[in-house]
């Protein structure tokens, strides 16, 4: 009978030790990023299957918080982009440019991606002016390049594209009024 354990069982064995350690912390990035705790549950399932899978690949002597926060934040977009696949198509197409704006300048706070934060994109997406939710409609749900809908309005292409932005800049700071509890007005 032979009783010599696979190295590899050992190295699977201080990564899931690892990752208990640390779990609180993985914790509440699941909880940044999730819609809610089922989806936290998926993405904790997903960033210890694949921390302790590949156990062989990292530095476990080394601190892992970091690549253990990139694990987690992996699984969380993917999570993140099945979630938004059943938005309604406006929203889902507003919610991914702000994210990806938001990546863009680093800015971790913006997350779209629970459902207090998508009720409070409808309401503030209803607290638009006409003009802006024709804009917005016109090019988040229609597609109509930003070039085409400055030549409907007879306006430089730039102004297209400043509208988009600040509607989406309202957009946010109403967001995050509404999260806090206020009545702000867009």
């Amino acid at each position: 009978m032979n009783s010599s354990k696979n190295p590899n069982d050992d190295l699977k064995e201080r990564a899931s030790q690892l990752f208990l350690k640390h779990y609180e912390m993985i914790r509440s990035i699941a909880i940044q990023i999730a819609p809610n705790r089922h989806c936290q549950e998926d993405i904790l399932q997903d960033a210890f299957v694949n921390f302790v899978q590949k156990a062989n690949q990292w530095d476990l002597d080394s601190d892992v918080r970091p690549l253990l926060k990139k694990i987690t934040r992996n699984a969380g977009l993917v999570h993140w982009h099945q979630y938004v696949r059943n938005l309604p198509e406006t929203l889902r197409k507003i919610a991914e440019q702000i994210q990806a704006e938001a990546a863009r300048r680093g800015d971790d706070e913006i997350r779209f991606n629970t459902d207090e934060k998508i009720e409070a994109l409808e309401i503030c997406k209803k607290r638009l002016t006409e003009r802006c939710q024709l804009l917005i409609e016109a090019y988040y749900v229609n597609g109509i390049p930003c070039k085409d809908l400055a030549k409907d309005a007879n306006v430089p292409v730039n102004t297209i594209h400043q509208a988009l932005s600040r509607i989406r800049s309202v957009l946010k700071e109403c967001i995050d009024n509404t999260l806090r509890g206020g009545k702000e007005r867009l």
